[in-house]
C-alpha cells in the first residue's frame, strides 16, 4: 500500500454514524470502518474525487498481495458501502464491478470415532466449546457469543442471536451438557461479582449501543482480561476470542492423527450429519442450523447424505441414547422436546423430506444450481 496520508475525521464519523443508524454488528462495523481507512489513505485524496476507477485501484493491489476471495469480497463490500451511503452519489456502476470468485467447498463431516479422538486432545474451556458446536450445530461466533440468558435449561434449548437483534433461532441444549454449562456459569458468576467490586462488571450491550453489568447478559465464555471501551469510559469483558477454540482445535486434530483437517464449522457439519443418520427432515435441520433459504440446506443435506450414505467414508450409526461416552462425543439427544416441536412442525407444513439413502435423497429433493461464489455455511 502507499504512504498513509491524514484522513478527515468527519468522513470516518459519518460511516461510523451510518454503520450505526443501520443496525450493523460491531464487527462488521469494525471491518468496513478499517478497509475505509485504508481506501482513503491509499488514494489520498477526498471521497469525492474517487470512483470507479479509485476502488478497481484499490482491490487490484489487495489480488496482488495474495489475499483471500472472502477479504476481497468483504473490502468492496466496505468501499459499496462508503460510495452508497456517505458520499450521496450511489454510482450505477458498482454493480458492475467485478465480483471475486470463491471455491465451492462442500461439508466435511467427522464419525463419531474421529469425533471422540480430538476431544480426547482438548482441555479445559476449548474441550467445552468444542462438544457444544458438536451439540448444537452452532457457528463458532455464534457459540462463544452466547449469554447468560441465552441458555434454556429447562425447555432445553438456546437461543442464538442474529445479527439484527429483534432476530434469531432456537437450538437444543444438548441434555448430557447441563450440569457443564452450569458449572461454567457458576464461574462466569464468581469472575462477574469481582468485577462488579472492582467497580467494573460490564460487557458490550446485545443492541450495540452502550454496555451493561446485568448478570443475565454476561458472556457465558469471557474472555480473561478486560478490554478498554472509549466510548463508554469503562473497561469491559468481551467474549473468549474464537482463535483460542481454534487454534487448540487444530492442534488437537494434528495430535489425534487424524490425517484430515478439523475445524469449528467441521463440527457443525458433523452435527446436521448425526441428525441426517437419525432420520430428521431438512425443514426441521434448515430451523436448527440457521439457514435463512431452504435451498442452501438441501444443497447440504444433499452433500452430507452422499458422505454419509454414498461412496465417500462411512459415518457412525446414530446413537439413541443421551448419556456421554469416555471422550464426552455423544452429546445430542433424539427426543428432544425442541427437535420434536421443530420436527412436527415442519412435517405439518410439508416441509419436511426425511433422508435415508443417497437414492432417496436425489429423487426427493429438488435439484439447484449453485451459484458462483457461494460456500455452504
Amino acid at each position: 500500500m502507499q504512504q498513509e496520508t491524514s484522513i478527515p475525521l468527519t468522513v470516518l464519523e459519518t460511516v461510523q454514524r451510518e454503520l450505526r443508524d443501520g443496525r450493523y454488528s460491531n464487527r462488521t462495523a469494525s471491518a468496513y470502518l478499517g478497509w475505509i481507512r485504508r481506501y482513503l489513505e491509499f488514494h489520498g485524496k477526498p471521497v469525492e474525487q474517487l470512483g470507479r476507477s479509485a476502488v478497481e485501484a484499490f482491490l487490484g493491489r489487495l489480488v496482488d498481495d495474495g489475499v483471500s476471495a472472502s477479504t476481497h469480497q468483504q473490502a468492496l463490500c466496505a468501499l459499496a458501502f462508503l460510495h452508497r451511503h456517505v458520499d450521496g452519489t450511489k454510482p450505477p456502476w458498482l454493480r458492475s464491478i467485478r465480483r471475486p470468485r470463491r471455491t465451492l467447498r462442500g461439508p466435511m463431516a467427522l464419525s463419531h470415532e474421529e469425533v471422540t479422538q480430538v476431544f480426547a486432545k482438548l482441555g479445559g474451556v476449548s474441550n467445552l466449546l468444542a462438544r457444544l458446536l458438536y451439540g448444537t450445530g452452532l457457528r463458532l461466533l455464534e457459540c462463544v457469543s452466547l449469554r447468560v440468558e441465552d441458555l434454556d435449561f429447562e425447555d432445553e434449548r438456546i437461543f442464538v442471536r442474529g445479527t439484527d437483534t429483534a432476530t434469531g433461532r432456537y437450538t437444543v441444549l444438548p441434555r448430557a451438557m447441563r450440569s457443564e454449562l452450569i458449572d461454567q456459569l457458576d464461574n462466569v458468576a464468581s469472575q462477574w461479582l469481582h468485577d462488579l467490586e472492582q467497580g467494573g462488571g460490564f460487557v458490550a450491550s446485545p443492541d450495540g449501543q452502550g454496555v451493561t453489568s446485568e448478570w443475565r447478559l454476561q458472556w457465558v465464555f469471557p474472555a480473561t482480561r478486560l478490554s478498554g471501551d472509549a466510548s463508554a469510559e469503562v473497561r469491559v469483558r468481551n467474549h473468549l476470542h474464537e482463535t483460542v477454540l481454534q487454534r487448540s482445535l487444530k492442534a488437537a486434530a494434528s495430535a489425534s492423527g487424524l490425517g484430515k483437517a478439523a475445524t469449528c464449522h467441521t463440527l457443525r457439519h458433523s452435527f446436521a450429519a448425526r441428525l441426517l443418520e437419525g432420520g430428521l427432515d431438512v425443514g426441521a435441520l434448515q430451523v436448527l442450523l440457521g439457514h435463512s433459504d431452504a435451498a442452501t440446506t438441501r444443497a447440504y443435506a444433499r452433500q452430507i447424505a452422499a458422505l454419509t450414505f454414498g461412496s465417500g467414508p462411512a459415518l457412525s450409526a446414530p446413537r439413541d441414547d443421551a448419556s456421554l461416552d469416555a471422550s464426552g462425543a455423544r452429546l445430542f439427544v433424539s427426543n428432544s422436546p425442541l427437535l420434536r416441536a421443530i420436527s412436527s412442525s415442519t412435517q405439518s407444513r410439508g416441509l419436511g423430506t426425511p433422508l435415508r439413502s443417497p437414492a432417496d435423497t436425489e429423487s426427493t429433493l429438488p435439484s439447484r444450481r449453485v451459484r458462483k461464489g457461494r460456500h455452504v455455511d
